[in-house]
C-alpha cells in the first residue's frame, strides 16, 4: 500500500528521452476510445518502443470557453506541475504530456478496474474492514501530497481509480487539476473550488489548507457506509446549509457500525479544522490500523447501492453533443493524417510548469469572505487547520455569533456563509471592508468534464483522471440572485 515518497526526475520512462519537439505519434500508437466527457476524450494508446504496452491518454481540447486559471490548458499545465513531483502507488502514475495546435495530452497508466463504487458495488461480501483498508490507501496518498504541501481539493468518490479488477487492487486518486501548493505552514489558500456536497465549512470561508482534503474524506467514508450524504439538499444553498449548520444525529443513523468507525467520521467531519485530523493522523487511528472483529460485520448492501447511485447520477445527466464528438474525431484524424504523411504538429511538455500558489496568506495577516459559492454547485470550498472556528449562522435576522473570531476580527453580516461577499483584512494601513455581487466572481461554466476520463477505466463507467465539475453559469446566477434576496429580506425582517 505504501508509496515511494520520492520525485522523479521526468513525469515518464523511455520514450521521455525523445526530444522535446516529437509529436505524441512518435512515441504511442493512439487507438480506441474509452470515454468522452466536456474537456475532451480519453483513449487507449501502445508504446511504440517495442514493449507495445498497453496505456492511457487523457486528450484535452485548448480551446474553452474559460479564460485565466480555470481554462483547459491552465488547469493541465498545473496537473503537469504537480504529478511530475509525484510518485506514489496510491496515485495515478504519468509518464507523458504533450500538445499541438488543438490538442493537450497526457499519457498515463491505464486503470481498468473503474470507479470506487462500481467495482465495490459488484463485490458479494463487503465489511468494515474492507472499507476501512481502502480509506487506509486513499489516507496514503493524502500523507503523501501533503507532505509535499500538495492540496489535492477535489477529494471524491469518483476520484479514486481500481488500477485493475481484481480483489487486491490498488486504489490510485487521480484529477489533480485543482491541486494547488502551500509553501509554507502558516500559509492558507483562499480560491473556491471542488463538489459541492464535499466542501469543508473554511472552504466556503476563503481560508483553508490541506485540512479541507480531510473534511472530504470523512464525506466520502460516511458515503460509503451509510449510503448518503452527510449534508444533502435540493440544491447549492441548501446544501451550503446543512454543511454550516446541521449537526449529524449519529445514533439515529439507519445503520450501525463500530464505535471505531463512528469516532472516525466525527474526527473528520469537525468543522473547526484545528481539531480535525491531519492524514498522518488519521492514518494511525484505530479503525484504519486495527483490525477487530467488530469491523468484520458486512456494510449493508442497500448503502452500498445508494452510494453507486448518487455518484453515478451525474454521469448519466449529461452526454456529450454528436457534433462535438464528431469534431473531436475529425480533428484527431487530421492529425494522423498528416504525421503519416510526415508532417508533425505536435511537441512533447518536456519540462514541468512550476506550480504558483493561487493564492496564500499567513496566518497573522487574514483576509476572509464567507460566499464565492459560486463554484459550490459542482465545486470547491475549504478553511484553514489552524485557523479558529469562524462565526457560523444563528437565528433568522442573519446576524452571525462572534466565536473564536481572530483578535480585530469582526465578521457581522456572516450568513450561511453565502449572499454578497464581505471581505474583512487587516494590514498595516488597518482594516477594510468591502461588499461584491456574488454574481460577479462566478466560476468558469463547465459541465461533465469529468466523465471521459472516469469511462476510461476500461470497466465501463470506470475513474476520471480529469477536470473538476463545475455549474452551469446562469444556473448558478440565479442561484446566487435568490441567495441575495433572502440574506436581504431575513435582514430586513430582523430590524
Amino acid at each position: 500500500m505504501g508509496g515511494k515518497c520520492c520525485g522523479r526526475s521526468a513525469p515518464g520512462d523511455g520514450s521521455q528521452q525523445a526530444a522535446a519537439s516529437d509529436d505524441i505519434r512518435d512515441s504511442y500508437k493512439i487507438g480506441r476510445q474509452l470515454g468522452s466527457g466536456a474537456f475532451g476524450q480519453v483513449r487507449e494508446c501502445v508504446t511504440k518502443d517495442g514493449t507495445e504496452e498497453v496505456r492511457a491518454v487523457k486528450i484535452m481540447e485548448k480551446r474553452s470557453s474559460e479564460k485565466g486559471e480555470w481554462s483547459n490548458e491552465s488547469m493541465f499545465k498545473r496537473e503537469i506541475s504537480v504529478l511530475s513531483r509525484l510518485e506514489h502507488d496510491n496515485i495515478i502514475k504519468y509518464f507523458d504530456f504533450y500538445e499541438d495546435s488543438h490538442f493537450l495530452y497526457a499519457v498515463m497508466e491505464k486503470c481498468e478496474g473503474g470507479e470506487l463504487f462500481d467495482q465495490i458495488v459488484k463485490r458479494r461480501h463487503f465489511n468494515e474492514q474492507d472499507a476501512a483498508q481502502l480509506c487506509q490507501q486513499m489516507l496514503s496518498a493524502l500523507v503523501y501530497v501533503h507532505s509535499l504541501g500538495i492540496v489535492h481539493r477535489d477529494v471524491k468518490a469518483e476520484n479514486f481509480l481500481f488500477k485493475d479488477k481484481t480483489a487486491t487492487s490498488n486504489l490510485k486518486m487521480i484529477d489533480f487539476g485543482m491541486a494547488a501548493m502551500l509553501e509554507n505552514p502558516d500559509e492558507f489558500l483562499s480560491d473556491v473550488c471542488g463538489s459541492p456536497h464535499y466542501l469543508a465549512p473554511e472552504l466556503v470561508r476563503k481560508k483553508y489548507n490541506a485540512k479541507a482534503d480531510m473534511w472530504a474524506l470523512g464525506v466520502l467514508i460516511f458515503l460509503m457506509l451509510y449510503g448518503k450524504y452527510p449534508f444533502d439538499g435540493n440544491n447549492t444553498q441548501e446544501i451550503v446549509h446543512e454543511i454550516m449548520k446541521k449537526e449529524i444525529q449519529w445514533h439515529k443513523q439507519r445503520y450501525k457500525y463500530s464505535k471505531e468507525a463512528v469516532d472516525f467520521m466525527k474526527a473528520l467531519l469537525q468543522r473547526d479544522p484545528s481539531k480535525r485530523l491531519t492524514a498522518a493522523e488519521a492514518i494511525a487511528h484505530p479503525w484504519v490500523a486495527v483490525s477487530t472483529p467488530e469491523k468484520q460485520q458486512p456494510v449493508e448492501a442497500e448503502a452500498v447501492r445508494s452510494a453507486h447511485r448518487k455518484v453515478t447520477m451525474r454521469r448519466e445527466e449529461k452526454k456529450v453533443p454528436k457534433e462535438v464528438e464528431e469534431r473531436r474525431n475529425k480533428l484527431l484524424q487530421q492529425l494522423e493524417d498528416e504525421f503519416n504523411k510526415g508532417i508533425r504538429r505536435g511537441r512533447r511538455i518536456a519540462k514541468p510548469v512550476k506550480l504558483k500558489p493561487e493564492f496564500s496568506r499567513h496566518d497573522k495577516r487574514m483576509s476572509t469572505t464567507p460566499s464565492r459559492m459560486q463554484q459550490a454547485q459542482s465545486g470547491h470550498v475549504t478553511w484553514e487547520a489552524h485557523l479558529p472556528t469562524l462565526a457560523e449562522e444563528t437565528a433568522a435576522d442573519g446576524e452571525a455569533q462572534q466565536q473564536n473570531l481572530p483578535d480585530g476580527f469582526q465578521d457581522p453580516t456572516a450568513y450561511d456563509a453565502v449572499g454578497n461577499d464581505i471581505t474583512m483584512s487587516t494590514s498595516r494601513r488597518g482594516r477594510r471592508a468591502h461588499t461584491t455581487d456574488p454574481a460577479d466572481h462566478l466560476p468558469p461554466a463547465d459541465d461533465d468534464h469529468g466523465t471521459a476520463e472516469r469511462e476510461s477505466s476500461g470497466g465501463g463507467a470506470g475513474g476520471g483522471y480529469g477536470r473538476p465539475d463545475r455549474p452551469d453559469i446562469e444556473e448558478l446566477r440565479k442561484s446566487f440572485q435568490q441567495l441575495h434576496e433572502k440574506m436581504k429580506d431575513e435582514k430586513g425582517g430582523g430590524e
